[in-house]
């Protein structure tokens, strides 16, 4: 439960920009692993 609440106050650090470039990269390696377990 502290981690969860740890991870939720490091997001509101971050500004914008950052917590969408963060969510975007998590996006792109989960796409390249989905790619990656189908073929």
């Amino acid at each position: 439960m502290d981690a969860i609440v740890a991870t939720l106050d490091w997001f509101n650090t971050l500004n914008f920009r950052e917590w969408f470039i963060t969510g975007g990269v998590v996006a792109l390696v989960v796409f390249l692993l989905m790619i990656d377990y189908r073929t």
